[in-house]
Formats: structure tokens, C-alpha cells, sequence
């Protein structure tokens, strides 16, 4: 599928809660995560990059209607690859 929309993968640093009590020495060691999101980079602009990973193929143009989004902060990226699709 040839699309104006790159098909990614971003590995991004998120931040982590937690619901549960805890001292001083738990929370000071508790740490960020790296989150992994895979879909179609559909939006990007100097802040934020939008990725959707699903979406309705109507005939006329992709990503009229589409789905599962996820808005990252630009700033947050620690990498980002282009996926190419190999023809069978």
C-alpha cells in the first residue's frame, strides 16, 4: 500500500503512576517506562507527532475515518523507524 502516511514504529518515555502507598525510598527509585507504538504517522507538527493504528479503507482516501490514535509528544521520542512494505 503506497500512502502519504508512513506506517512507524516510536519507541517513547512515558511517565508512570502508581495507586498504591509507599515511602520515601520506593518512590524515589520509581522510574519512567518506554512505551512502543506502532501505526501510521498521520499528523506531525513541532510538538507532537499523531499516530493511528487502524482505520477505514473507503475507496476515495485513507484516514477519513480512523482509529486508536495516539498524540506524542515530540519531545518524549527517543526513536522513531519507517517500516517498508515488501510486495509477495
Amino acid at each position: 500500500m503506497e500512502s502519504e502516511y508512513p506506517l512507524v514504529i516510536v519507541h517513547w518515555e512515558d511517565h508512570t503512576s502508581s495507586c498504591h502507598w509507599m515511602t520515601k525510598e520506593e518512590y524515589i527509585n520509581s522510574d519512567t517506562c518506554v512505551a512502543v507504538t506502532i501505526g501510521w504517522k498521520v499528523f506531525e507538527d513541532d510538538r507532537k507527532v499523531i499516530i493511528h493504528s487502524s482505520y477505514v479503507e473507503n475507496g476515495t482516501s485513507l484516514f477519513t475515518v480512523s482509529g486508536n490514535e495516539s498524540v506524542i509528544v515530540k519531545d518524549a521520542i527517543i526513536e522513531e523507524y519507517q517500516l517498508d512494505f515488501v510486495d509477495s
